[in-house]
C-alpha cells in the first residue's frame, strides 16, 4: 500500500504505546464512631426533637489517633505526588511512560515508610488500646481491636494499559456490531484524553492567573519607596513547580503543549525578592503570564 494512502493510527493505539493508567488507593482505620445515647441526651438537654443532634467520638483517643494520622499522611503524600506528575483519566491518572519508573520509585519508598509505621502501630496496639479505653470515659463507643488495627491499612498501586481499539476482538457478535463497539471504545478514549489535556491546561492556568492577580495587587499597594506590598515566594514557585512536570503531560508531543512548556521555562530563576525590587521585571513577568493565559482562554 502506498504510504500516502495509509490510515493514520487511532488515538488509542498511539496512547497505548506512550502512557499507562495508574490507580493509587489506600485504606485506613476509622477513628470516629457515633454515640447515639449521648446524642439522645444532648437532644433532651436542649429541648430538641430526638435525632436533631449527633455525637461523634474519637474511639482511639490519645497516641493511637496520632499514630494513625502519621500513616495517613504518608499515603496522602504519595497520592499528591503522583497527582502532581500525572493528569486526570476518568478519576484515575494518566502517566507518561517516560516517568513511570520515577513514579514507581515514589510508590515503593512511601509504601515502605507506611509499612514500617503500621508494623510499629500493630506492635504497640495493646498499649494504645488501653490508653483509648481510659480516655473515652462513659461514651458508648468501643476502641478498635488489635485485629482491626492489623487489617485496616493498605496502600496499593495498580497499572493498566490503555486498550488499543484496533486489537479488540469481540466474540459472539457480527462484524458490524464489533465495529460499532470499537467506535464507542475509541470515543471513550478520546473523551478521556480530552479531559486529561484540559486538566493539564487548567493546572497551568490557575497559578498563572494568581500571579497576574498578585502582581496587580502588589503594584497598587507598594509605596513610592518600593515598600509596603506583599508578594510571596509561592506566587512564582507554584508556576515553576508545574513547569517542572508539564512536559511529561505532553504524551503525544503536541507542538502547542511543547511551546507552552517553553513559556513556563521563562519563570525559572525568578524569585519574589527580585520582583519586589524591580517594577520593570514585574511588568515583564506579568506580560509573559498574560500571554500564557490568553493562549489558554479557549481551551479550558
Amino acid at each position: 500500500m502506498n504510504a500516502m494512502t495509509m490510515t493514520p493510527p487511532k488515538l488509542s493505539t498511539l496512547l497505548s504505546q506512550v502512557a499507562v493508567i495508574v490507580t493509587v488507593s489506600k485504606t485506613s482505620l476509622g477513628l470516629k464512631r457515633q454515640d447515639k445515647s449521648a446524642a439522645k441526651q444532648a437532644d433532651m438537654q436542649h429541648g430538641a426533637k430526638l435525632g436533631a443532634s449527633t455525637t461523634s467520638v474519637n474511639r482511639f483517643i490519645g497516641s493511637g489517633a496520632e499514630r494513625v494520622k502519621e500513616v495517613n499522611a504518608i499515603a496522602d503524600e504519595l497520592i499528591a505526588e503522583i497527582k502532581a506528575r500525572s493528569t486526570d483519566w476518568n478519576g484515575q491518572r494518566l502517566v507518561n511512560n517516560a516517568i513511570l519508573q520515577e513514579v514507581l520509585g515514589l510508590y515503593h519508598n512511601k509504601k515502605a515508610a507506611c509499612d514500617s509505621k503500621v508494623s510499629s502501630l500493630v506492635a504497640d496496639a495493646p498499649m494504645l488500646i488501653a490508653e483509648a479505653y481510659s480516655g473515652i470515659g462513659d461514651f458508648k463507643v468501643v476502641p478498635p481491636s488489635e485485629d482491626e488495627i492489623r487489617d485496616a491499612f493498605s496502600l496499593s498501586f495498580d497499572v493498566s494499559q490503555i486498550a488499543d481499539t484496533d486489537k479488540f476482538k469481540a466474540t459472539g457478535v457480527d462484524a458490524s456490531l464489533e465495529e460499532e463497539m470499537k467506535r464507542r471504545f475509541e470515543d471513550g478514549v478520546q473523551a478521556a484524553f480530552n479531559n486529561a489535556q484540559r486538566d493539564a491546561l487548567q493546572r497551568v492556568a490557575k497559578p498563572v492567573a494568581h500571579l497576574i492577580e498578585r502582581m496587580t495587587a502588589y503594584d497598587k499597594s507598594v509605596g513610592p519607596d518600593g515598600k509596603g506590598g506583599r508578594l510571596y515566594d509561592t506566587t512564582i514557585t507554584n508556576i515553576t513547580d508545574i513547569g517542572k512536570v508539564f512536559r511529561s503531560f505532553n504524551v503525544l508531543g503536541d507542538p502547542f503543549l511543547d511551546g507552552l512548556a517553553k513559556q513556563l521555562d521563562a519563570f525559572e530563576n525568578i524569585d519574589a525578592d527580585d520582583l519586589k525590587k524591580d517594577r520593570h521585571l514585574r511588568a515583564d513577568v506579568s506580560a509573559k503570564a498574560a500571554a500564557i493565559l490568553d493562549s489558554l482562554k479557549d481551551l479550558i
